[in-house]
């Protein structure tokens, strides 16, 4: 097989045809790097080789402006790069280097969003784990991270709970608001215990003390 020719394209690209035909496109720091030529002799194994460094080149440098936007998982960078039409071995190779680079680390993440959702928006745990699972993270690791959130789950409620019944004209005390308040704990996704034990630790102060 022979480079027959190198196309000078738009935004410093080009596009690289072997025996007449289009084989691949990069840009033209990799034509210098790589040292790719025209009118030069290459095998399918060299040619290979070459598709997959560019296209891994391609792929690292499209994540890196993805992860301008935030922080991701392992698993929604590998479901963006496969959505750009990236095969699966260059996906791999652009993974494996983006974790020796440390960037991306699942646990802080995951570790990243427990913080976030309970802090900010008073989150349940289970809706913390269902976000989590969501986002592709690893069950060991959805596993840890919550067991390492101590009473988060009932701090989170009685929070809810305080700004719902701060925020009411109710009577606080009046049966049916405490149910109501009861059931939106429950529809937050926060289990019938702690519900009840956020809407007790309430019900033990006046809405000034919150």
């Amino acid at each position: 097989m022979i480079i027959t020719s190198i196309v000078n394209k738009k935004n410093n690209k080009c596009d690289v045809y072997v025996d007449y035909e289009f084989s691949f496109s990069t840009d033209y720091e990799q034509i210098i790097k790589l040292g790719i030529k025209e009118n030069e002799c290459i095998d399918e194994e060299h040619l290979n080789e070459i598709i997959l460094k560019c296209q891994s080149k391609s792929a690292f440098d499209r994540v890196l402006k993805y992860l301008e936007y935030g922080d991701r998982s392992e698993s929604e960078i590998y479901n963006k790069l496969k959505e750009l039409k990236y095969d699966k071995r260059t996906i791999e190779k652009v993974i494996l280097k983006l974790k020796d680079f440390d960037y991306i680390n699942d646990l802080r993440y995951a570790k990243e969003i427990l913080s976030e959702e309970q802090k900010l928006k008073h989150s349940s745990i289970r809706k913390i784990a269902w976000k989590l699972a969501n986002k592709g993270i690893k069950r060991n690791i959805i596993s840890q991270v919550m067991a390492e959130a101590d009473n988060i789950d009932l701090e989170a409620a009685i929070a809810l709970a305080k700004k719902r019944m701060k925020s009411s004209n109710a009577d606080a005390n009046d049966k049916k608001f405490i149910q109501k308040t009861y059931r939106y704990l429950v529809g937050k996704g926060f289990d019938y215990d702690t519900s009840i034990k956020a809407v007790d630790a309430c019900l033990k102060y006046n809405k000034d003390d919150f």
